[in-house]
């Protein structure tokens, strides 16, 4: 299965309120998406160790053009890991989010939660 199907998936389960099953798909399609990068990264490196620096650009360029992960998918991912008490999980998610849009009010308001129950645990 691909990134965008393991995806749909976490986001059906999502709005279905499983919530650890919501993780598992999206920890899956994250596991495709940085697989993918990797390996055109590891062979762009092996080609630059071996002083092929045009055939690693093009290996780079196309590791740089892989899609990164939408916003979205941090948004729900730490909703869900919210849900589940995995405060420290979800407030890294939403991190990830904001660098994606700064500000968003959504995801400020999810932030400010978590930290609330992370001091309220400390």
């Amino acid at each position: 299965m691909s990134f965008d199907a393991f995806y749909e998936k976490g986001l059906a389960y999502f709005h279905l309120k499983n919530y650890s099953t919501t993780i598992e798909c999206f920890n899956k399609s994250w596991e495709i998406k940085y697989a993918e990068f990797m390996k055109l990264n590891s062979q762009g490196k092996t080609l630059k160790n071996h002083k092929k620096f045009e055939k690693a650009l093009a290996y780079f360029d196309q590791a740089k053009s892989i899609p990164s992960i939408p916003f979205d998918f941090w948004y729900y991912k730490g909703y869900a890991l919210y849900k589940l008490g995995k405060y420290d999980e979800a407030l890294n998610c939403y991190n990830e989010a904001l660098e994606l849009k700064p500000n968003d009010p959504k995801v400020v308001a999810e932030q400010k939660k978590c930290q609330i129950k992370l001091k309220t645990i400390s």
